[in-house]
């Protein structure tokens, strides 16, 4: 882990700690965590979201609501979708297990074939 000695002005240190400590409270670290987090959003390329992503969306949450599922699950896996890095891990995780995505599936589509399997 790497650290980095920054400059800013006072005024916006200050409005950066109020900020900080109202998300994260006054735990230890709390700084650190934001600025990582602030730095990855901004290196990161933004994703545009595909009408055909809007499509399995909305399929996503029919399905869910007509099995019932709370409105947190369906949050959940709706953040799932739209989070890349997500995605990026379940294909690591998939082919460390030796198990192959088809290459016309997308892997958070491939999971959650996989997981329906088991229930």
């Amino acid at each position: 882990m790497k650290q980095l000695l920054i400059r800013i002005d006072d005024d916006v240190d200050k409005e950066l700690r109020r900020v900080i400590k109202t998300r994260f409270g006054s735990r230890k670290g709390s700084l650190s965590q934001f600025v990582e987090q602030a730095l990855r959003d901004y290196i990161r390329p933004r994703t545009e979201i595909t009408n055909a992503t809007l499509i399995e969306a909305i399929d996503l949450i029919a399905d869910m609501i007509s099995q019932g599922k709370s409105k947190a699950d369906i949050l959940a896996n709706l953040e799932i979708l739209f989070d890349p890095e997500f995605e990026a891990s379940i294909t690591r995780g998939i082919r460390e297990k030796g198990i192959a995505v088809p290459p016309t599936t997308k892997p958070s589509q491939f999971l959650r074939k996989m997981l329906k399997r088991k229930e």
